[in-house]
């Protein structure tokens, strides 16, 4: 985390959040943030007022993506990858969800 903007020094938040960085989406709330893994398609999802380190309870979808922005505060537009991964495609994705359904946008 970052205390001020323009501050030099960053302090370790959490740590065991694996992927390839894909994105960081703040909710409207300004502090639920889901964070992108990009190829692996791991969304994780954590409060910056408390942030925990890597658990399986961070994991609220599995969908590969590249870009992410956060409409509601359960409610998450993708660029998806397409199946065949030959293309993007956008995605509403709803994490309240028990199994968290994705439609195209």
């Amino acid at each position: 985390l970052q205390e001020m903007p323009g501050a030099l020094a960053f302090a370790k938040a959490a740590e065991g959040y694996l992927g390839d960085p894909g994105f960081m989406a703040v909710s409207p709330d300004g502090h639920t943030v889901v964070l992108g893994a990009g190829f692996s398609g791991m969304l994780y999802r954590f409060d910056a007022r408390n942030p925990v380190d890597y658990g399986p309870g961070q994991v609220v979808a599995v969908i590969p993506h590249y870009a992410g922005v956060m409409l509601t505060e359960d409610l998450l537009l993708v660029d998806k990858a397409t199946d065949d991964w030959t293309t993007s495609e956008l995605a509403i994705a709803d994490l309240a969800a028990a199994s968290p359904a994705v439609a195209n946008a």
